[in-house]
């Protein structure tokens, strides 16, 4: 049964990103810092999880072709103790808020 058979390649990945956690500093530096040097166009009122993935987090990380979470982790692996999930589209604001 392929269904519950998936292989090394995906455990190997499964195992990549779930030791992708980040702090909470650091997660409150980062947006302490979107409209200063990060992004310096940031509304929080305006900008979307998305918007600030493309346009603040990316060009910050592309470079190293890393997530945000190993680049400021310098690629040492953090389990995380919580899991967050969010919607894309909605104000990166909120999402700040309910962590």
């Amino acid at each position: 049964d392929t269904g519950t058979v998936k292989g090394s390649d995906w455990e190997a990945k499964t195992e990549e990103l779930a030791s992708r956690g980040i702090s909470l500093s650091d997660l409150l530096e980062f947006y302490s810092n979107l409209g200063v040097c990060i992004m310096p166009s940031f509304q929080p009122d305006v900008h979307t999880t998305n918007d600030v993935v493309r346009l603040g987090i990316i060009p910050r990380t592309s470079s190293a072709g890393s997530s945000y979470a190993e680049f400021v982790n310098d690629g040492k692996k953090v389990i995380p103790k919580k899991m967050v999930t969010h919607n894309w589209q909605n104000l990166f604001r909120d999402l700040l808020a309910t962590v």
